[in-house]
């Protein structure tokens, strides 16, 4: 979706999880110690995402891409990082990340997942997504309607806050 590399820390992984359900790479906190972030953070040439004031100082004093994220709502914090990236705002979500841990999605077969997946999905859904990372099986569920209204939300904050 675009070729900026995240990682957040451990504050904000509501944060990331829907950053990568809309396909952006934010790797998970490899740890909870400042110099372990910031050492993968400018190793892996990732921004780091932090609303953490001294974590976003040192960061800056240190060379490593950061920006510090406002506290409060994630609508807010998300379309925040969005509008100062440029990074639009998809209409829906199609599977790319899985928004565990960052791995990337394939589509799988219905016949690869039937056990993996309770009988009921396993008999109404046509289309999964499995993870090449942790192996969770993902499907369009009834959720998929929750989220393209955040996704709206979102939308509306990031464009509110242009004007």
């Amino acid at each position: 979706m675009n070729g900026r590399r995240f990682v957040a820390d451990v504050m904000l992984e509501k944060l990331a999880r829907w950053l990568r359900l809309m396909g952006l790479d934010v790797a998970p906190p490899t740890a909870e110690e400042d110099d372990l972030i910031l050492m993968y953070a400018k190793n892996e040439h990732r921004i780091l995402l932090t609303c953490d004031k001294e974590l976003y100082k040192r960061a800056v004093r240190e060379g490593v891409d950061a920006l510090l994220v406002p506290d409060g709502q994630f609508i807010k914090q998300v379309a925040y990082i969005l509008a100062t990236y440029d990074i639009p705002v998809p209409s829906s979500v199609v599977p790319q990340r899985c928004p565990l841990c960052n791995g990337l999605l394939e589509e799988v077969r219905p016949s690869q997942v039937r056990g993996d997946v309770p009988p009921y999905v396993y008999r109404r859904k046509r289309k999964f997504w499995r993870c090449t990372l942790c192996n969770k099986v993902y499907w369009k569920g009834s959720h998929w309607t929750r989220i393209r209204k955040t996704l709206k939300k979102i939308n509306s904050v990031k464009n509110s806050a242009k004007g």
